[in-house]
């Protein structure tokens, strides 16, 4: 049934790794420039100390860009479809591991990313970096699907004690 709370949880887990893709995750900063890495692009803003002055590294320039967006999409749609295998739940509790390692590569890719994002864009040397709120959102991903199988696994656990009652 698509009504269980297991359901709602995987569609969240799915909206809230989708929406990565419109929040900054990283951003690094060298003399008075800023890089910004977004799930589109890299936004260079100001004049970095080696000349770089503002513009964007979009999808369509840079492979592991394209790359961490392309797995951020593969994930949430994974997510979502695990959902409709609800008519075999031990099948489905696999699939929502599987959907956890795909968040976890999809961490990894961004992670990666964000270390060498200051060289990346044309920085001499790595500034200063921070975590921006965007970084943050595949563990709570990560925390909704572990939520939704665990209570894929209570379901199964509730229809395997009733047939040992018949």
């Amino acid at each position: 049934m698509i009504q269980r709370i297991q359901s709602l949880l995987l569609l969240g887990a799915s909206l809230l790794n989708l929406a990565i893709l419109f929040l900054p995750i990283w951003q690094v900063s060298q003399g008075e420039g800023t890089a910004t890495f977004t799930g589109f692009s890299v936004n260079l803003e100001g004049t970095a100390a080696n000349g770089i002055n503002g513009g964007s590294v979009g999808l369509g320039d840079d492979f592991l860009l394209l790359g961490h967006f392309l797995m951020v999409i593969i994930a949430s749609l994974y997510l979502i479809f695990v959902i409709f295998q609800y008519k075999d739940r031990m099948k489905q509790i696999r699939l929502v591991y599987i959907g956890l390692v795909l968040v976890l590569g999809q961490i990894a890719l961004a992670s990666g990313l964000s270390y060498g994002l200051g060289e990346h864009v044309g920085f001499t040397e790595q500034g200063q970096g921070s975590f921006e709120f965007g970084f943050f959102f595949p563990i709570g991903t990560i925390l909704l699907a572990w939520f939704a199988a665990r209570r894929i696994k209570a379901d199964e656990d509730l229809v395997r004690s009733a047939d040992r009652i018949r």
